[in-house]
C-alpha cells in the first residue's frame, strides 16, 4: 500500500512538472510574430527603439527557454521578465496600454515558479485591453496577507461579461 502511495505521489509530481513545462513553453506565437513585425516597422522609423525591442524580445525568449529547467526563480527575475513583456506590448499598443505595480517590499525576497505571472498578464492584454478601443491599465499587485502571498493581475479592460464566445473558449492552459 505504501509503495502504491509513493508511486502515486511520484506520478503526481511528474505530472505537475510536465504541466508547468507545457505552460512555460506557451508564449503565444502571435506575440512573437507581432513583436517581429513591430521591430521590422521600427527599423524604418526608429532604429534605436527597434534595437531596444530586439534586446527585450531576446531577454523574454531567453528567460522563457532557460526557465524550462528551473523550478523556482527570484521574484525580482520574474518581475524583470514581466516588465520586458509589457514594454514590448507597449510598443505595439502605444498609449493604449499602461502598466502599474503595487508590490510589497518584503515580497521581493520570494522565489516562485518561473513564468507563473505571464499567462495572467497576457490574458489581461489579450482579453481586457486589446478589445477596448481606448485601451486601459494593467495592475500587478503582490502582497503578504495572513502569512500567504497574494498575486493579483487586474485590468480595467472590457470585463469578463463582455467577452465574445471565441474569447470564452477553454482552449488555453494558462489560467488552469
Amino acid at each position: 500500500v505504501r509503495e502504491k502511495e509513493n508511486e502515486k505521489t511520484t506520478l503526481a509530481i511528474a505530472n505537475n512538472e510536465m504541466q508547468l513545462s507545457l505552460l512555460k513553453s506557451q508564449i503565444n506565437p502571435h506575440f512573437l510574430f507581432n513583436t517581429l513585425n513591430s521591430i521590422s516597422t521600427l527599423m524604418n522609423t526608429n532604429k534605436d527603439k527597434a534595437r531596444q525591442m530586439m534586446t527585450m524580445l531576446g531577454n523574454v525568449m531567453r528567460y522563457a527557454i532557460d526557465s524550462n529547467s528551473i523550478l523556482e526563480v527570484p521574484l525580482t527575475d520574474e518581475l524583470t521578465f514581466i516588465r520586458n513583456y509589457i514594454h514590448i506590448q507597449q510598443v505595439r499598443f502605444g498609449e493604449r496600454l499602461k502598466y502599474k505595480e503595487d508590490i510589497e517590499r518584503r515580497c521581493l525576497t520570494l522565489t516562485i515558479p518561473p513564468m507563473v505571472l505571464q499567462p495572467l498578464v497576457e490574458n489581461s492584454v489579450k482579453h481586457g485591453i486589446t478589445p477596448k478601443e481606448e485601451g486601459g491599465t494593467i495592475t500587478l499587485s503582490i502582497h503578504q496577507i495572513n502569512g500567504q502571498v497574494e498575486f493579483k493581475v487586474a485590468d480595467d479592460g472590457i470585463g469578463l461579461a463582455n467577452k465574445t464566445k471565441f474569447e470564452s473558449s477553454n482552449s488555453g492552459v494558462g489560467l488552469v
